[in-house]
């Protein structure tokens, strides 16, 4: 009994003692605490990069423009509109509604998103078209710019140069091509007054005439040089010297590219233009630019043999009766088109063939300019 007392005397002391050693564990040894990344918060936003105008330079054909290069990061944007007015079937516009730029391209429609908004993809969806990189075209104070590469898919031809260490920028303008083949005018050697051996004159005259000239084959015949077909020395005319021959009812050969250049200055002056020993490039680059060319052919269009050396009284020359000249109206990937003297207006002969008869013909051809 009296040990049950001390017990119950001693309780609260004991109770007392507990709680002090609870406290202390509790206050003198930290916690462990789990580490954790604080949850991103959706309203920040990433700070984009600025638009900024940049030092470098576009440069349209032989000018220069004043129009701004924009720089946005490591993307430079160049002014759509001065570029598309070169290639009109190119067109840019921008929906501040959508926030979309688009692209037409030959009847095709491309979108390139301008917000980073979560619902700019939804936005292209609902337009039920393709949509590729955004930032290739950017709206800049209401106007559009696109990117180099972004003009290079649609065939616009930028280039891109370093120039006292600013960019240059170069957009090539395509020259317009004449729509071949040319209407040039057709006239026969054969028709009275007629030139039996008159295909040369005869196909100047076609392109004389085409330039405005109004000058017939016969009066071209009378104009050019002349020289023998057989000299009483034995030797034999030259086609570098004149037309070998007699013209208007033979027998005669021809004559070449040279006495040919200067009866055409007599009309034309400097504008008529010796091409011979140039590539069949040359012939069509004229052809091109909308110029009818005046050509020594062969009259099969064709490379011919049974060649002749002739002694002339300036050396020695090679010729061949097959001799013909025609002139040269247009061309494509297979065929050439030509006026023929002997018949045929825009007649098609094969390219390849009409290309090595020239060439074994030595090349011979004569433009005449604007």
């Amino acid at each position: 009994m009296i040990r049950l007392k001390k017990l119950l005397i001693l309780l609260p002391f004991i109770c007392l003692a507990s709680i002090f050693y609870l406290f202390y564990k509790t206050t003198s040894l930290p916690a462990k605490v789990e580490e954790k990344t604080p949850a991103a918060n959706p309203s920040v936003k990433q700070i984009a990069e600025p638009v900024v105008q940049s030092n470098a330079e576009l440069q349209i054909g032989e000018k220069q423009t004043s129009n701004p290069v924009l720089r946005k990061g490591d993307n430079y944007y160049l002014p759509a509109a001065p570029i598309l007015a070169y290639h009109p079937s190119t067109e840019l516009a921008y929906d501040p509604i959508l926030q979309v730029a688009t692209a037409t391209v030959d009847k095709e429609t491309l979108h390139f998103p301008q917000s980073r908004e979560s619902g700019y993809q939804n936005m292209l969806e609902a337009l039920k078209t393709d949509s590729i990189e955004q930032e290739q075209v950017i709206p800049y104070e209401n106007k559009l710019y696109a990117t180099a590469d972004f003009l290079k898919q649609f065939d616009i031809p930028i280039a891109k140069q370093e120039q006292d260490d600013e960019l240059l920028f170069i957009l090539d303008i395509p020259e317009e091509k004449a729509d071949l083949p040319l209407d040039v005018p057709l006239i026969e050697q054969m028709a009275a007054p007629r030139l039996y051996n008159g295909c040369e004159v005869t196909s100047m005259a076609m392109i004389l005439n085409y330039h405005g000239v109004n000058v017939t084959k016969n009066e071209l015949a009378e104009n050019v040089s002349v020289v023998p077909l057989t000299y009483e020395s034995g030797l034999k005319g030259n086609p570098n010297d004149g037309f070998v021959g007699n013209m208007a009812d033979g027998p005669g050969l021809g004559v070449y590219h040279g006495p040919m250049l200067d009866l055409a200055k007599q009309y034309v002056g400097d504008r008529a233009v010796d091409l011979t020993g140039s590539s069949p490039d040359a012939i069509y680059q004229s052809l091109d630019e909308g110029l009818p060319v005046w050509v020594i052919t062969t009259s099969s269009f064709a490379p011919v043999g049974g060649f002749e050396t002739w002694q002339t009284p300036s050396g020695e020359v090679e010729v061949t009766f097959s001799l013909h000249s025609v002139a040269v109206t247009g061309y494509d990937d297979e065929s050439v088109y030509i006026n023929d003297p002997y018949g045929g207006k825009n007649k098609p002969v094969g390219r390849d063939n009409f290309e090595k008869a020239w060439e074994q013909m030595g090349s011979q051809a004569i433009v005449i300019k604007e």
